[in-house]
């Protein structure tokens, strides 16, 4: 199935995909995500929750999977930062951090070229697995043409075969 077909079939049913109990919790730890790059950002207003999608092919901390979405519901402020650009760039996640506090999770990444991502919300969820045809190196965003590099990147439409979800607020242990 689709990624998009995935998500919204498991906000109807949170249990399709249990959580994987791991040693390493990369929503958690500082930098657990470090290295992956952000793909897109999706924001469904009426629901309520962001969709992150990311890929995982240099990620140094997240196995068993070549992309990954954080889902985050119960959304209480969302926030973009960058410099203006045009044409493509690599975002890639120099730091990463999430912290509960109460029935509220903050979550904050910086990402290289000089931009900053901040979400605010009442749960947060990844899910890791594969996007079929993501294997290889990823396209280079300086010399590929467009058409390239959107078919060697993970989208809303790709296939998805999750391997594990992990979730974060709602009683985590991590607080400020």
């Amino acid at each position: 199935m689709n990624l998009m077909t995935f998500l919204r079939e498991q906000m109807a049913d949170p249990s399709m995909i249990a959580d994987t109990a791991l040693d390493f919790n990369p929503l958690e730890e500082d930098d657990g995500l470090l290295e992956a790059q952000v793909l897109d950002i999706l924001y469904e207003v009426a629901a309520g929750v962001v969709w992150i999608l990311l890929d995982c092919r240099g990620a140094l901390h997240v196995d068993e999977g070549n992309a990954a979405i954080i889902a985050f519901e119960s959304i209480e402020h969302l926030e973009w930062r960058g410099n203006r650009r045009s044409g493509w760039y690599s975002h890639i996640i120099l730091t990463s951090n999430c912290r509960v506090s109460g029935s509220s999770l903050s979550f904050e990444l910086g990402l290289n070229p000089q931009s900053r991502l901040v979400v605010t919300a009442g749960h947060g969820r990844l899910f890791v697995g594969d996007v079929p045809g993501c294997d290889d190196a990823p396209p280079d965003f300086t010399e590929d043409d467009d058409r390239t590099i959107r078919a060697g990147l993970a989208n809303w439409q790709s296939r998805f075969m999750p391997a594990y979800s992990i979730s974060v607020g709602d009683g985590a242990s991590k607080t400020d």
